[in-house]
């Protein structure tokens, strides 16, 4: 090799030479790379992800204390409800029947009061007026006939309680018929959402017994 060439390569190496010790020095000259923040109080946030079940804090059943078909049903599964808002109705047909004959029950349960105390006002006016004659002259009217006077009067006491016995009973057979057919109109006790639906228009509400629990007509969850 000539001494040009040499004195070329050797120029070549020295600058590569030169380059990396530069390369070098700048790097090491910059440092290493932190992050800097200003200490302050902060919340930790831990997320944890996990399965589950969401249940409502609280939640009613809801099913029917008389029994009948489903005539019309105002909610859906999901939907939101006020308190007292109407769900769904049970065919009233045949209670309304029965509170139309507790009520006829009643008129005449009344009626026979009013007869009755009519009767017992009639014997209290025969007793007064063979009363009376006794008072004028006791010859007029016998012992017999007063003691009669005075009995038809105890017997239509006694009929007269008899039959507002019978009235309070007739009505109280009409405020059940009635308590009944107000049952047949089903509202949400609560307000929330309807979370479970089991029955469709059409559908037989079942009521419950002592040994066969009643049909589970829906649910509402707060």
């Amino acid at each position: 090799m000539s001494g040009g060439r040499k004195l070329i390569v050797g120029i070549v190496v020295l600058a590569i030479i030169g380059a990396a010790v530069w390369s070098n020095i700048l790097r090491t000259s910059r440092g290493v790379e932190v992050r800097v923040e200003v200490v302050e109080k902060r919340d930790i946030i831990s997320t944890i992800t996990a399965t589950g079940q969401i249940r409502a804090r609280r939640q009613v059943n809801i099913s029917s204390d008389v029994m009948g078909r489903v005539t019309d049903l105002t909610v859906e599964d999901g939907d939101e409800v006020e308190e007292g808002q109407i769900l769904l109705t049970v065919d009233p047909s045949q209670i309304r029947a029965v509170v139309s004959r507790a009520r006829a029950t009643l008129s005449q349960a009344e009626a026979q009061v009013a007869q009755q105390r009519a009767n017992l006002l009639q014997a209290e006016r025969e007793l007064a007026r063979l009363q009376g004659i006794v008072e004028q002259d006791p010859d007029l009217v016998s012992i017999q006939a007063l003691e009669e006077a005075q009995t038809a009067v105890e017997v239509q006491k006694a009929l007269v309680r008899s039959t507002l016995y019978g009235t309070e009973q007739a009505e109280a057979g009409l405020e059940e018929a009635e308590d009944q057919l107000s049952k047949t109109t089903i509202r949400a006790p609560i307000s929330g959402r309807v979370i479970r639906l089991n029955i469709e228009e059409g559908e037989t509400a079942v009521v419950g017994t002592m040994n066969n629990p009643g049909s589970l007509l829906l649910t509402i969850g707060d």
